[in-house]
């Protein structure tokens, strides 16, 4: 139910509409304004409840009569004022006045705020579960990672200590270099975990720029790093030479370093793994393709999280902080990053990189 209440509109001498009167209130309007009607009857709206004109009701009102346009709405009026609370209202335009249909909504209201608590409360439980999962399965990823070079390390520490007399130079050095191996394996995996966390922290190293012949510094990676980390597999450079651009060397080798490790390591033995550098007037742009499992539909708009891991991922070792660092590396270079895959098919990087 509304209260009614019915005005006609007052005007001064120039014509110009400075008030309402009100003409009609019905029974509920008297128990919404706590008075009798008579009370109200041939009263002026503002100078009865000035409110109406300081809290900028009599503006909407004056332009509903002069626009004739019917508006309706929900506000509130602050404590201290009288009939504090909030209310909706329908305001229709008449002939020589102003029709408004108004309810109270206070409890409506708090009704409203108390849902709207209690489903933020309930969000930010569910979010602290989902951290604490999350969490959760970090710590198991991370530990599991670890404790492969760890045990290697175990194993080769205590068959020096158990065989030393008996070792000749050859058989103490493969575990001397098993250990120092174990130890490099750690320390990348403690660097990639920092710069996913924390960021990149850019560096006078980081700013500083030099031309390289992309060409000659992919076939350079791929014999420093990856002839022991290869399953068979053969990589290939395809590329013009020279394709020279000015950038920073780390970043870049970042950026390829944890993209080549992923195409091997998602692809199967005897598959190819190309690199494709092509050029253009701006930029530069590096492809990498792999004929790997791929990344499934529902995972492609989360790779880029740290510690993510897609679904069709579990059998394969890694903490998920590959791509992190490869996007943040990116955007410390000004280049971008497109990742086209499918399930079975394998995974396209292009990195655009802009001279």
């Amino acid at each position: 139910m509304l209260g009614i209440y019915l005005f006609e509109t007052v005007q001064d001498e120039s014509g110009d509409l400075v008030d309402f009167r009100f003409i009609y209130v019905n029974r509920l309007g008297e128990l919404q304004m706590d008075m009798p009607r008579e009370q109200m009857i041939g009263q002026k709206l503002c100078e009865l409840l000035p409110y109406n004109q300081t809290g900028g009701f009599f503006d909407k009102y004056k332009q509903a009569v002069e626009s004739g346009q019917a508006f309706e709405e929900q506000y509130q009026i602050p404590d201290g004022q009288p009939h504090a609370g909030w209310w909706y209202h329908q305001v229709v335009p008449m002939r020589g006045g102003l029709a408004i249909g108004r309810r109270e909504i206070t409890a409506a209201k708090r009704a409203e705020a108390d849902q709207i608590q209690e489903a933020a409360l309930q969000a930010a439980l569910e979010k602290e579960i989902e951290l604490s999962r999350f969490k959760s399965e970090m710590m198991r990823r991370i530990s599991h990672e670890f404790r492969t070079p760890l045990t290697q390390i175990g194993l080769a520490g205590e068959l020096i200590e158990r065989y030393f007399d008996q070792m000749s130079y050859e058989q103490l050095g493969e575990r001397i270099l098993t250990i120092r191996e174990s130890i490099m394996q750690l320390e990348a995996m403690l660097d990639a975990l920092s710069l996913a966390v924390t960021g990149l922290e850019i560096t006078r190293e980081d700013e500083r720029l030099e031309a390289l012949d992309l060409r000659q510094f992919c076939l350079d990676l791929v014999e420093r790093y990856w002839d022991k980390h290869l399953k068979n597999q053969s990589l290939t450079v395809n590329a013009p030479a020279p394709i020279m651009l000015t950038t920073n060397r780390r970043l870049l080798e970042l950026v390829l370093v944890n993209l080549l490790s992923n195409a091997i390591k998602f692809s199967p033995p005897n598959s190819a793994i190309t690199i494709s550098i092509i050029q253009d007037e701006d930029r530069v742009i590096i492809t990498i393709r792999d004929s790997g499992i791929g990344i499934l539909p529902e995972d492609a708009d989360h790779i880029f999280k740290p510690f993510y891991r897609g679904r069709n991922f579990d059998e394969i070792p890694g903490i998920g902080v590959g791509l992190t660092v490869v996007q943040n590396a990116l955007i410390a270079l000004g280049g971008t990053i497109h990742v086209q895959s499918a399930p079975g098919d394998g995974t396209t990087v292009h990195v655009a990189l802009f001279r």
